[in-house]
C-alpha cells in the first residue's frame, strides 16, 4: 500500500511518511517527520492570557 494512503488511514495530518522501516507478522515501523518544524504548543494555544 502506497505511504499516502498509510497516512490517510492513520488520519494524523502533522506527520508526513517517508518509509517502511520494517514490517512483521504483528507489527509495522513507519519513519516519519513532522509537516512544521515549528508547530504551535497544544497547551499555550488554549490558554491565552
Amino acid at each position: 500500500m502506497p505511504l499516502q494512503y498509510i497516512n490517510e488511514i492513520l488520519g494524523l495530518p502533522e506527520l508526513q511518511l517517508h518509509k517502511m522501516v520494517s514490517i512483521d507478522a504483528k507489527e509495522v515501523h513507519l519513519e516519519a517527520v513532522p509537516v512544521a518544524y515549528k508547530q504551535p504548543c497544544p497547551v499555550a494555544s488554549r490558554n491565552k492570557m
